[in-house]
């Protein structure tokens, strides 16, 4: 086919936070995180620092549905930082009904004594910021990542390079290859690689599973020295 008529690839998220001017709107957080270097493609994930990330949400559709609950928590791969860990309840000044609540466990009792989103994201932000984000299905947390730094700061593609267990697993697993799994969930992956079932379910805990899923994953599939720009979602 005529080369021109391909699809240019699209910036690095590093190169798109270079490009990016600090305007007087932007919070000091959101400053502060475009100020910082994204963490280098060329350098192997075993010299990285890590954030794992969860979202509870109304839906998974993000223009539509709102965040209610944020989850993460620190990691390289020496282990887990359990003393960052932290979980935010959104106040979206929405009722809550009954089928939400009973699929992530937050009422709406609960979400009126959280934070507005705007102060929850700087919150996530300044945990992020020079880390690579861990996520299981990581799309849905970019999608929402991405549509609220739209709406708030006309940021059309936020600059952070994204890592999914679950697309670690289908790319690099025998098991994926073999067609041996019956399910790609966070929960159905953690017990194929004999991890413990956890009885609570918060975006907390959620977070803390998928870092430590990922960590089994990169002693299993051999990816410490991998450089990042192997395994990273595509921007």
């Amino acid at each position: 086919m005529i080369k021109w008529l391909r699809q240019r690839r699209r910036p690095s998220a590093e190169k798109l936070r270079q490009s990016m001017a600090v305007q007087p709107h932007f919070s000091e957080s959101i400053k502060r995180y475009i100020s910082t270097p994204l963490p280098k493609l060329e350098k192997p994930l075993e010299e990285q620092q890590f954030i794992a990330i969860d979202f509870e949400t109304t839906g998974l559709d993000f223009e539509r549905d709102k965040i209610l609950s944020i989850g993460s928590v620190g990691c390289s791969m020496d282990g887990i930082n359990i003393a960052s860990s932290i979980e935010l309840y959104v106040n979206n000044g929405e009722h809550i009904n009954a089928t939400s609540a009973e699929v992530n466990g937050i009422t709406s009792k609960m979400a009126n004594k959280g934070t507005d989103m705007g102060r929850a994201f700087d919150t996530l932000l300044d945990a992020m910021r020079g880390k690579i984000v861990l996520a299981h299905n990581a799309s849905i947390e970019k999608a929402f990542i991405n549509n609220f730094t739209r709406q708030a700061y006309q940021i059309d593609d936020f600059p952070c390079y994204f890592i999914d267990t679950m697309a670690l697993e289908k790319r690099f697993s025998y098991a994926a290859r073999s067609k041996l799994h019956t399910s790609y969930q966070l929960g159905d992956l953690r017990r194929h690689h004999n991890l413990p079932n956890y009885s609570a379910h918060s975006a907390a805990i959620d977070s803390a599973a998928c870092a430590e899923l990922f960590l089994v994953q990169c002693k299993k599939f051999k990816l410490g020295q991998e450089c990042l720009d192997k395994v990273i979602m595509s921007y």
